[in-house]
């Protein structure tokens, strides 16, 4: 029974982690859902309360923000983003949020952004 058991949690532990990857130009049709999207950052602006990271196109066209609070990017992040994230492809995974029409991912961990070749959906 234990085997049967940790196997089970092991089997739903994997599927939970595996993350659905979706193309940029289609993210809208994924709100809601935790996916990974990658393209390249146009623009990164920070105010005192939030920072904003564009990607696949400069703002207000980008299709995709993603948002890191303030709270989050003290408590968690050594580097600011502009010199971890800017004019680099990245791959980011969160939870896909329409926000005023806009796509966006809102971010708590620098885990959830990788930094290096993008690797698209066929």
């Amino acid at each position: 029974m234990k085997f049967f058991l940790s196997t089970a949690f092991l089997f739903i532990a994997t599927i939970s982690l595996a993350q659905l990857k979706v193309p940029l130009d289609s993210l809208n049709q994924y709100i809601g859902q935790r996916v990974t999207v990658c393209s390249e950052v146009y623009g990164i602006k920070t105010t005192d309360k939030v920072t904003f990271i564009n990607v696949g196109a400069k703002y207000p066209n980008a299709p995709l923000t993603i948002v890191i609070f303030k709270k989050d990017l003290d408590a968690n992040f050594t580097t600011s983003p502009e010199k971890l994230y800017g004019n680099q492809p990245i791959c980011v995974t969160g939870v896909v949020k329409d926000y005023k029409g806009k796509t966006e991912i809102i971010v708590s961990k620098p885990e959830d952004i990788v930094v290096g070749n993008i690797v698209t959906p066929e």
